[in-house]
């Protein structure tokens, strides 16, 4: 049997997670709507602060931000910055204005 681990992220009314592998759902949970990123490749980890979201794949860690001011109710990410580099973490945190993996020793 193969099982594999939820992988989400939760600010304030924003609930982020991965759906069928490959996507990322970011939900509103006030509002209920949906919106949904392909990105075509195995989804490890999902972070999100804010208006930003960070999405780690096999080879590259790719930032999406909302555009203009945060609007309770916008949903539209737009790819900011794609940083390719393959990197394994234990865990994935996304700032204002970084991206930080953390490794376990």
């Amino acid at each position: 049997q193969l099982v594999f681990s939820t992988v989400h992220g939760l600010y304030q009314d924003r609930y982020v997670y991965r759906d069928c592998m490959t996507d990322v759902i970011i939900q509103h949970l006030v509002t209920e709507q949906k919106a949904r990123i392909k990105c075509k490749d195995h989804v490890k980890k999902i972070a999100v602060y804010r208006g930003r979201l960070a999405v780690q794949l096999p080879d590259k860690v790719l930032v999406y931000e909302l555009p203009g001011e945060e609007e309770e109710d916008n949903m539209q990410y737009r790819k900011r910055e794609t940083i390719a580099k393959a990197m394994d973490c234990n865990l994935l945190v996304v700032t204002s204005q970084h991206v930080i993996l953390c490794l376990e020793r």
